[in-house]
């Protein structure tokens, strides 16, 4: 079980968050005296990891986004822990496949065990909807039609971010990929993700979408709580913001409206050790409590997050998000990647704003794509 400190080490989205956190930490440290943990939560996560992994001052237990798993286990960060699963007899099958695979390394090693989870959905304000006598879209042609009929001139239909992590999805729903599966290969020039993309800036082209800077807001969950929109895609981590923020405001969620094949993403952030940590068995102790079906539990017990483990029970409420835990495809790819998302960012951007499309946000993040594999 180890003993002494643990330096744990990760971000906090909001205040809710940070107090169930030190909760949890407290529970820990009742539970095994002989541990003590010093929380060190980081502004500037991944540059502090960054300083920190240059300097082998890394914590014990942290926080490691899933597109950021790759790099960090190729360039030896991190610590397999699969002697720990092994001697703690974990059964890992009890996570979901999608969210514990991104922690997976080329030797097929598990270096982080997913703190928690969430899809993507489609949001939706029911009181539009019925004004319009909409239904909520089921497939890409019902989205369009929902969007246009949603449009006027007081609301927008649909609000769209111009980034990878949600226009994925649809090259996914197309049939689309940035790779082939064991990322030997760029794949992103292909017909599939040509017609995606296309029917993504679709929505911009006939103004029944619009992007957050368009509609004069941070993100599109603000949009929505300030009822610019009626529909957005977003994950769990706009459900408190809506109670909290906007509490009048109605919503209802839905799954993915479906293209060629129904897809999603799912994104993920495990508990992981670092290789240079100075208490390793102390801070498996606590990686494997919050992980664990107990930690897990409590983490997701207010709704903040949903649970990455078949056998914690699911906030009332979140069919939608999931459900989509058969069908999501992990936001987790190679080293290198965030050139790739800038690539398709930048480009995105450029083409809502009219100075390019297709042909140019294909070209530029298969040329991103290309220099990660070669």
């Amino acid at each position: 079980m180890g003993e002494g400190t643990v330096i744990f080490s990760g971000w906090e989205t909001g205040p809710a968050e940070g107090d169930l956190l030190e909760q949890m930490i407290a529970d820990f440290e009742e539970r095994c005296p002989n541990i003590t943990v010093d929380y060190q939560p980081a502004a500037d996560y991944d540059a502090a990891m960054i300083a920190n992994f240059s300097a082998a001052t890394v914590p014990d237990t942290f926080y490691v986004n899933s597109t950021r798993a790759p790099e960090w286990i190729d360039e030896g960060f991190l610590l397999p822990l699969d002697d720990y699963l092994s001697q703690a007899g974990v059964d890992v099958s009890t996570f979901y496949p999608n969210y514990l695979d991104a922690f997976k390394g080329p030797d097929g090693q598990i270096y982080g065990l997913p703190k928690d989870a969430s899809t993507l959905v489609l949001f939706y304000n029911p009181d539009m909807l019925e004004a319009a006598g909409v239904e909520p879209p089921t497939n890409w042609e019902e989205l369009q039609s929902a969007a246009e009929a949603l449009t006027s001139d007081d609301v927008t239909g649909l609000c769209l971010q111009t980034g990878l992590d949600r226009a994925l999805a649809f090259v996914y729903q197309a049939g689309g990929s940035i790779y082939n599966e064991d990322f030997t290969e760029a794949t992103f020039d292909s017909p599939e993700t040509r017609e995606a993309l296309d029917y993504y800036l679709s929505f911009f082209e006939n103004d029944t979408g619009q992007t957050p800077v368009e509609l004069g807001s941070d993100w599109c969950g603000q949009a929505f709580g300030e009822e610019k929109v009626a529909m957005t895609f977003e994950g769990n981590w706009l459900i408190p913001t809506l109670e909290d923020t906007y509490p009048d405001v109605p919503f209802e969620m839905a799954e993915m409206p479906q293209g060629e094949e129904q897809a999603t993403l799912a994104f993920t952030v495990s508990y992981s050790i670092g290789a240079d940590s100075e208490n390793p068995d102390a801070g498996w102790s606590l990686l494997s409590y919050l992980t664990g079906p107990e930690g897990m539990e409590t983490w997701t017990s207010l709704g903040l997050a949903l649970p990455a483990r078949s056998d914690v029970a699911v906030p009332e409420g979140r069919d939608a998000l999931i459900a989509g835990n058969d069908y999501a495809l992990p936001w987790r790819f190679t080293s290198g990647f965030g050139d790739v998302e800038s690539a398709f960012n930048n480009a995105m951007t450029a083409a809502v704003e009219g100075t390019g499309g297709t042909d140019e946000i294909v070209q530029a993040t298969s040329e991103a794509a290309q220099g990660t594999v070669e």
